[in-house]
C-alpha cells in the first residue's frame, strides 16, 4: 500500500475533507517549520508565530468541508498565513494606539490619587521607553505616530525602504508592548473601548 506521506498535497487535503486525520497530520508536519519561520520572519516574535500557525491549522481542520482549493494547497495555506499574520499586527497596532493615546490623555477629574500616580507612572515609563529604543526605531515610531507621517513619507524623509519603515515600526510596537505590559491590567476597560474606535483610522496609512 502506498504510503500516505508521498501522496500529493492535493490527494491530502481530498482526504482531509474526508475526515482523514492521517493525511491532515501528514500536512501539519510538512508545512508547520515552513509557516513558522514565515510569521517569525514578520512578527519577530516566536509566540505570537507559533499560537498563529496553530489557529490555522486549528481553522483549516474544523473548516475541511468549506474550503475549496481554486490553486494549490501550498498558496491557499501561504495566504491564509498572510492574511493572520496582517490581522496579528493590526490588532497590535491598535493596542499601541491605545496605550499611545491613555498616556498623552491628562487624567479624568474623576481619578482617586492612586490612579492618577499609576498615570503619571505609565506616562512616565512609556516616555522612558520611547527614548530607549533602537536610533531607527525611535525615529520611525515618532515620524509614525507624532508626526502622523504616512510609511512612504518615513521612508523618504529617513532614505530607507517602505519595508523597512514597516519591520521597524512592528519591533518598536513589540518592544513597548512587552515593556509595558505590567500596566495594561492597571487601564479601565471602557477607555480602552472608545479609544480603540477613535484610533483604528491610523492604521495602514
Amino acid at each position: 500500500m502506498k504510503l500516505i506521506s508521498a501522496y500529493t498535497d492535493a490527494k491530502l487535503f481530498y482526504l482531509i475533507k474526508k475526515g482523514d486525520k492521517d493525511a491532515f497530520d501528514c500536512l501539519y508536519r510538512k508545512y508547520w517549520p515552513l509557516l513558522l519561520d514565515q510569521a517569525y520572519k514578520r512578527l519577530k516574535c516566536k509566540e505570537e508565530a507559533e499560537e498563529i500557525v496553530q489557529e490555522l491549522f486549528i481553522n483549516l481542520w474544523i473548516n475541511r468541508q468549506k474550503i475549496h482549493l481554486t490553486h494549490s494547497f501550498s498558496t491557499y495555506i501561504a495566504t491564509a498565513l498572510r492574511y493572520k499574520v496582517y490581522n496579528c499586527i493590526r490588532r497590535n497596532i491598535i493596542r499601541e494606539n491605545y496605550m499611545e493615546a491613555i498616556v498623552q490623555r491628562e487624567p479624568p477629574f474623576s481619578e482617586t490619587v492612586q490612579e492618577s500616580v499609576l498615570f503619571n507612572d505609565l506616562h512616565d515609563a512609556y516616555q522612558r521607553e520611547i527614548e530607549n529604543l533602537p536610533e531607527k526605531c525611535r525615529k520611525v515610531y515618532t515620524l509614525r505616530r507624532h508626526e502622523n507621517l504616512s510609511f512612504k513619507e518615513i521612508a523618504e524623509k529617513l532614505d530607507i525602504s517602505v519595508n523597512t519603515v514597516d519591520k521597524q515600526l512592528v519591533k518598536a510596537l513589540k518592544r513597548l508592548r512587552e515593556r509595558l505590559k505590567d500596566y495594561h491590567s492597571s487601564i479601565p476597560f471602557f477607555c480602552f473601548y472608545l479609544l480603540t474606535a477613535a484610533y483604528v483610522f491610523l492604521i495602514g496609512k
